[in-house]
């Protein structure tokens, strides 16, 4: 994400924004968050705390 070494007030909004989106999908996948669309399946479910 080409974030190293930079502050917040420094990175580029893209690169901010992409850090967010897969910040929410591991939280959503570890079940910490709801999931806004659950689908039926393996991903119904929280991730395993084994990983």
């Amino acid at each position: 994400m080409n974030l190293g070494g930079l502050s917040p007030a420094d990175a580029p909004p893209e690169a901010l924004a992409e850090l967010a989106r897969v910040t929410l999908r591991e939280l959503i996948a570890r079940g910490l968050l709801p999931d806004p669309d659950p689908a039926v399946g393996c991903w119904s479910a929280p991730r395993s705390g084994l990983h």
